[in-house]
């Protein structure tokens, strides 16, 4: 799961008040550590602590999902049939699901007034705050850390059900990594695959939300509040 449905996941337990930023904060810094390059040893805070037990307990889930795992499986050998390479298949279909699931999570929040989009952006904000309540590997980690933060509260919501922004945001992503990175002439492949995959993902998604819900729901016995999609 990308780092923004995690802030999804996390106001299914802590719900989307200001209370909950700190919580939806830790639910991304797994993600955000590879982003920024900034590794994290220890987190001082507890309500960000556990937040980041959530991201890994979601993983876990997420990873085993029959929806994920079929998604997946449909987009590599549709790339592979069309000539692209198995690494660059895999990880499109890896990584493009999760940002296309990114796209229908916002579009079902703004139906039912932004408040999970909100959340993502106070969880931002109360990131640069908590910084401090972080020991990171290296001097350089913090300032890594606020400068990825700054970044993302720079660009804002816009562009993520958009499968052209998409295929930027993944060329980016894997354009470091020779094995998986998106040759020229796979381009229109990986987009034609794209769009095919968004399609899949919009109509598949509720069952998916249902079924990682009931799965942490099993995990967690506090009471919680799950933003309807």
């Amino acid at each position: 799961m990308n780092f923004l449905g995690h802030v999804f996941v996390a106001s299914w337990r802590r719900g989307t008040g200001d209370d909950a930023a700190p919580y939806a904060f830790g639910s991304m810094i797994p993600d955000f550590v590879g982003m920024a390059r900034a590794r994290v040893l220890e987190v001082d805070h507890d309500a960000t602590a556990e937040g980041v037990a959530l991201h890994h307990e979601t993983d876990d889930v997420f990873h085993n999902s029959p929806v994920f795992t079929e998604l997946m499986e449909e987009t590599r050998h549709e790339l592979e049939s069309a000539g692209v390479r198995r690494g660059t298949s895999l990880a499109v279909g890896h990584v493009g699901a999760e940002l296309l699931l990114d796209g229908w999570l916002l579009a079902c929040d703004r139906e039912r007034g932004g408040h999970v989009g909100a959340l993502y952006e106070s969880a931002l904000a109360a990131g640069e705050t908590l910084c401090p309540r972080i020991r990171f590997r290296s001097d350089e980690g913090e300032a890594r850390m606020r400068a990825l933060l700054g970044r993302l509260r720079t660009y804002g919501l816009e562009g993520h059900e958009a499968v052209d922004v998409i295929l930027e945001r993944l060329e980016r992503a894997l354009g470091g990594r020779e094995r998986l990175r998106i040759l020229p002439n796979d381009r229109d492949a990986v987009r034609a695959a794209l769009i095919r995959c968004q399609g899949a993902v919009h109509e598949r998604a509720p069952e998916w939300m249902d079924y990682l819900h009931e799965r942490l729901a099993d995990t967690d016995d506090r009471p919680r509040k799950r933003t309807p999609l």
